[in-house]
């Protein structure tokens, strides 16, 4: 009986040994590999939120240029809006009496003809060294004049 006593003794302390030794050259290192995974894990993680908030300011980002830009092109339609209802209302109020004062000024009564627009104005004393007469003159100035009324 001692003899089965002792086997079984020897037998439970070898496997002790292996089972340290299998320990030693399993476990540990897995261990290791654990801690490894689970910083790469992390550094993972890490970087995707990194890239999430990058992704969240790029659209904040975008969101600010756009309106800004939008807001700009609506205080220019603004003032032009503005522009263009003066002058409506400014056309609006030119009457028969505005459009003839304007014509009026446009062909002076004092000239038979609208032909005298494109002949330039001379002088009469410049015109004496020319030998141009008082009749060839009459047709060579031109009076312009224009009158607004506000």
């Amino acid at each position: 009986m001692h003899f089965i006593i002792s086997d079984s003794f020897n037998l439970i302390t070898q496997n002790n040994k292996q089972t340290k030794k299998f320990a030693a050259e399993v476990v540990e290192p897995l261990k290791v590999y654990v801690t490894l995974i689970e910083r790469n894990r992390e550094a993972k993680q890490s970087q995707i939120e990194i890239f999430d908030n990058f992704g969240k300011q790029k659209i904040k980002d975008i969101k600010i240029v756009f309106s800004e830009c939008i807001i700009t092109k609506m205080l220019f339609l603004g003032k032009a809006l503005k522009v263009y209802t003066a002058a409506y209302q400014n056309i609006q109020k030119i009457d028969e009496e505005d459009l003839e004062v304007f014509q009026n000024s446009l062909y002076p009564p004092d000239h038979s003809s609208s032909l005298d627009f494109f002949f330039f104005s001379l002088n009469i004393e410049e015109n004496k060294d020319l030998d141009i007469t008082e009749e060839e003159n009459q047709f060579s100035s031109i009076n312009i004049t224009f009158q607004f009324s506000s």
